[in-house]
């Protein structure tokens, strides 16, 4: 089973335009995300697909592999699928350019349920431990069924503990990490869907599939992810390091 890291490197972003090229501790968060995801021996390649020259030549730099992708696209998924159409491979994972600490495990972790026939998609999440997350619209949440597929994507707080007025509950309350896991076929025909009500809503990519009746298999982790949305979050990694 062949594996390809793709990690869609766009150059604008409207909190932090030319994220991906911040320097964090000497070094491009391109970078960092790369060699992160170069340490999960699963993947058989880590390419970064860029709409900007100046990524290209970011990556070329520090000796990576990159691909630019032409055209305005709606997801980091869609981008991943722009260059699965000329490249074979069984596996493809989305990995978010913007967490530069993300753990190999947690890569590694998501490609396990493709061993198992008739998993399509998917995805990472760990347990919410505060209540000043649990409540951070920016901190997506999910619920899992018995079988570990989600039954649903959210920036709101799920699940409400009724008996504890809505609080963090001690169960059950899981933080969706940005990755996602796809086989190559599905991948096409998930980015040749339009865009779903739920997903425009929420602004959740994910949600096109379930809105399309396609099982997302979650894989619970221990592993957190610093996720740099701002200027702000650079200082304090900066600062931490």
């Amino acid at each position: 089973m062949k594996i390809i890291g793709v990690i869609p490197a766009r150059y604008q972003s409207s909190r932090f335009p030319g994220k991906v090229l911040a320097v964090l501790k000497g070094k491009p968060l391109i970078e960092h995300v790369y060699c992160q995801a170069q340490k999960a021996k699963v993947l058989d390649e880590v390419i970064v697909a860029t709409d900007d020259e100046r990524v290209v030549k970011a990556v070329q730099d520090f000796g990576g592999v990159v691909r630019k992708f032409i055209g305005d696209f709606r997801s980091g998924s869609d981008r991943v699928a722009y260059l699965a159409r000329e490249i074979e491979a069984d596996i493809f994972i989305n990995i978010q350019a913007d967490e530069p600490f993300i753990a190999p495990e947690v890569i590694i972790g998501v490609t396990e349920p493709f061993q198992t026939p008739g998993v399509l998609m998917t995805t990472a999440a760990t347990p919410v431990l505060s209540e000043t997350e649990w409540v951070d619209a920016n901190a997506v949440k999910v619920v899992v069924d018995r079988f570990g597929d989600a039954l649903y994507f959210t920036r709101a707080s799920i699940p409400y503990e009724r008996d504890n007025q809505g609080k963090l509950p001690k169960t059950a309350a899981y933080k969706h990490l940005g990755i996602y896991g796809f086989r190559r076929d599905f991948l096409l025909k998930f980015a040749s869907w339009p865009t779903g009500v739920l997903e425009e809503i929420e602004q959740l990519e994910q949600l096109r599939a379930q809105e399309n009746g396609v099982k997302i298999r979650v894989v619970i982790t221990p592993f957190d992810s610093q996720c740099v949305d701002t200027p702000e979050d650079l200082e304090r990694l900066n600062a931490n390091l």
